[in-house]
């Protein structure tokens, strides 16, 4: 009923803000990890949200279930809301602790996940970019979901010509990267997937 960035504000942030609270992460992500190992998915990249004990929570529970995903804890330094985004430290530091407890899992794998181009400053960016490329992690973000949202890259990032550069330049933009949603990807964009094996 909303476009794209009045929808992540109306109702997403405020709801993803909840999963602060782990008894609210519980029941979610129980109901969540029920309703995948009912269905026919047998893998997935799964974005969690910016919280570090919620995210190992949906990890373990996954692990438990005996599914095979890459988990992303969220990173977001810019344009949340007030119940939801992180310092560029705080979102760092928390990612290395996020990291350090994935060690325990089998069959869940940790997957940096810059939320898109417009949540995370280009600082975190490049690092994370650094990180994935250190550690040989896998990236998952979004691209081109939306024509506003395509408008709004362009305002934060005017040296890149396509949202995907904003990837690129970070060093996020590599055979190790899933990008959802590409509604909007013209032909040059696929072509930079294809050439990249994003």
């Amino acid at each position: 009923d909303l476009e794209l960035l009045d929808w992540l504000n109306t109702y997403t942030f405020p709801e993803e803000a909840k999963y602060e609270d782990l008894s609210y992460a519980e029941t979610a992500y129980e109901s969540f990890v029920t309703r995948l190992t009912r269905s026919t998915t047998t893998r997935a990249c799964i974005f969690a949200t910016l919280h570090l004990p919620a995210t190992l929570l949906l990890m373990q529970k996954l692990e438990d279930a005996g599914l095979d995903t890459y988990v992303g804890k969220v990173n977001m330094d810019r344009n949340g809301s007030p119940e939801l985004q992180e310092t560029t430290e705080q979102s760092k530091r928390e990612t290395l602790r996020w990291l350090d407890a994935c060690g325990r899992f089998k069959t869940v794998k940790p997957i940096l996940t810059p939320r898109f181009t417009p949540s995370c400053t280009d600082e975190l960016m490049s690092w994370l970019g650094k990180l994935a490329a250190e550690r040989g992690l896998y990236v998952q973000s979004h691209l081109s979901e939306n024509k506003g949202e395509i408008a709004w890259v362009k305002d934060l990032c005017p040296d890149c010509a396509q949202y995907w550069e904003s990837y690129d330049r970070a060093g996020l933009w590599k055979d190790h990267t899933v990008m959802a949603h590409c509604v909007h990807s013209d032909e040059r964009e696929r072509e930079a997937m294809r050439e990249h094996g994003v």
